[in-house]
């Protein structure tokens, strides 16, 4: 668990003696999360889309804490709140978790669902969400101007991304989001979307390097946190031949 990292704690042996000894502390490498999402869109605007999530280190016992003797109705309910605000009418079909019980692997939580309007017509042109997920379950520390105390995420951890989006035959890509790439002394963040065919491939990483950001360097943190949120509601723009 994230709070048993890097403490001091006191050994028992077995011969009777003791000591102390400091806990190790993981890093971005050991914590990660990867979302691998298929989305097929259809002719009428609706969407069918396949989500895999894979947790390993911290995250990995994190999530199976949170879901622990939760019913198949209320895991549902955590999947759905992981989807953006564009895809409020999404369903969740089906869901499926893990049933590895060991930390040294990933944990899995796999659902599918649908989704009606991701199409959005402008004259001509169709707009499309590049990513279903929300940014942020929560970023309401961000109102403030300023801080007093330190910002505290539990670990340091990497969220990658991997979203292909899969159009329908009649449909061609007109204008894409551009590439973004942007990091503090704490945060990273990345995304790059790219197009072939009628395939649209997203790939998007999130890290945070140093769990506590200290008040002097808040304004950094929330100004790369409003960038992305700005660049995060562009959408893909599609033409109908």
């Amino acid at each position: 668990p994230s709070a048993c990292q890097d403490i001091d704690v006191l050994v028992l042996n077995s011969d009777y003696t003791s000591q102390i000894e400091r806990t190790l502390c993981s890093d971005i490498k050991d914590n990660t999360q990867n979302i691998i999402l298929n989305m097929d869109l259809k002719n009428d605007g609706t969407a069918e889309f396949n989500v895999e999530l894979k947790y390993y280190g911290a995250g990995n016992s994190h999530i199976r804490y949170r879901l622990e003797d939760k019913t198949d109705k209320e895991i549902k309910e955590y999947c759905k709140s992981l989807i953006a605000d564009d895809f409020t009418n999404a369903v969740i079909i089906k869901c499926e978790l893990s049933d590895i019980d060991s930390l040294k692997t990933s944990y899995s939580l796999k659902f599918s669902g649908t989704a009606g309007n991701i199409m959005q017509n402008q004259s001509d042109l169709v707009l499309v969400s590049s990513d279903p997920f929300k940014f942020f379950e929560n970023t309401s520390w961000l109102i403030k101007d300023k801080r007093e105390f330190p910002i505290k995420f539990d670990y340091p951890f990497t969220l990658n991304k991997a979203i292909t989006i899969n159009l329908p035959k009649g449909y061609t890509v007109r204008n894409l989001p551009g590439k973004v790439k942007q990091s503090t002394e704490n945060v990273g963040y990345s995304k790059n979307i790219s197009s072939s065919g009628n395939v649209i491939s997203l790939n998007e990483q999130f890290s945070v390097n140093n769990p506590v950001i200290l008040p002097s360097r808040y304004q950094t943190t929330r100004q790369f946190f409003e960038h992305i949120k700005n660049n995060y509601g562009e959408k893909i723009i599609l033409i109908k031949n």
